[in-house]
């Protein structure tokens, strides 16, 4: 696997990383994992990079869980870490997400443990959302998935050749990379799992139309 070279030299939600949920998939940006890319919170060193990816679904869904991959470098790798998870909506040119500080929901997700799968060549993670994002049908919306640790080592989110929408973007100030850069590298590897949004019920629309009948009398 190859790492991405920009690197160090040598609505908010908090929850625990738990089971995931059964929900079918809604969308799907899995393939083979390759470069990785910096997206890692470190308060420490300090620096903030962050890459994000979008998405777009057919219908109304709440996103519950995010299952995506990812590894490190430089330095000895640690399980478990925590991720912060974010939601932006897009700034209009559907080639990237709104700035960090303006996103449409952020989740704090403590003790999320990673598997190496062998078959993507990177560690897999996921998570349940303490509470669904709500995601409107035909909507470009862009997710962010960022570690939470001091430097080293480093963390980044492994790319895919899935080819869907606009490529994944990615910030790195402390390297003089600006929010929201082109590295060149696809889309990012993750897949999210939901549930429709219900449509309100027909016993619902019954109510509503008799009290109409009424009022017209």
């Amino acid at each position: 696997m190859k790492t991405r070279a920009l690197l160090i030299a040598a609505g908010t939600a908090v929850a625990f990383g738990s089971t995931v949920n059964a929900d079918p998939v809604i969308w799907d940006n899995t393939f083979t994992a390759d470069t990785l890319l910096s997206s890692q919170l470190d308060s420490v060193y300090p620096f903030d990079s962050q890459v994000a990816d979008d998405f777009m679904l057919d219908a109304d869904y709440n996103v519950t869980d995010v299952h995506w991959w990812g590894g490190f470098w430089n330095g000895s790798p640690f399980d478990p870490i925590d991720f912060n998870i974010y939601f932006y909506a897009d700034d209009g040119t559907g080639m990237a997400p709104t700035q960090p500080g303006t996103e449409l929901a952020m989740y704090s997700m403590s003790g999320v443990s990673g598997t190496f799968d062998g078959a993507m060549g990177a560690d897999a993670y996921d998570v349940v959302l303490p509470t669904p994002f709500v995601a409107q049908a035909n909507t470009k919306y862009w997710i962010a998935i960022q570690a939470v640790f001091p430097f080293p080592p480093q963390w980044g989110w492994s790319t895919s050749a899935a080819g869907q929408l606009a490529n994944a973007k990615q910030g790195f100030p402390l390297l003089g990379l600006p929010y929201w850069t082109d590295p060149g590298w696809g889309d990012a590897n993750f897949y999210l799992t939901g549930t429709p949004v219900p449509a309100p019920s027909s016993i619902a629309l019954l109510g509503l139309g008799g009290l109409a009948i009424r009022r017209r009398r």
